[in-house]
């Protein structure tokens, strides 16, 4: 999926509704998101999916905002961060080992499995 497929919500929550609601216990679905675009809503159905269900890839541009400026890209830091911070997941990269959360976060990304 396009990493903006979270940018309209209720197109999102119909899709991981579907899923959720038939969900095979083998399958597993893969999705690049903007976790800033997150809510609480969205947060918790993640949360009632089994383990392994979807997995998220969260593309960080940079965590500089005149790099995010300049590539026309908007994101905003603080939310995508908060959205990292309540989720019902692992991440799987960048290693838990490292720096501080905003260097892991610059240009790297993050995948996520849900727990």
């Amino acid at each position: 999926m396009d990493r903006t497929f979270n940018c309209r919500r209720e197109h999102t929550l119909g899709i991981w509704k579907h899923i959720l609601d038939h969900d095979n216990g083998v399958t597993n679905f893969h999705f690049e998101v903007s976790a800033d675009l997150f809510d609480q809503e969205e947060l918790e159905m993640i949360g009632r999916m089994r383990p392994g269900l979807i997995q998220l890839e969260i593309g960080v541009q940079s965590t500089n905002p005149d790099t995010i400026r300049e590539i026309r890209r908007k994101m905003d830091l603080t939310k995508l961060e908060a959205a990292v911070d309540r989720g019902p997941w692992i991440p799987e990269y960048p290693p838990a080992s490292g720096s501080d959360r905003r260097t892991a976060l610059g240009g790297a990304g993050f995948l996520f499995t849900i727990l």
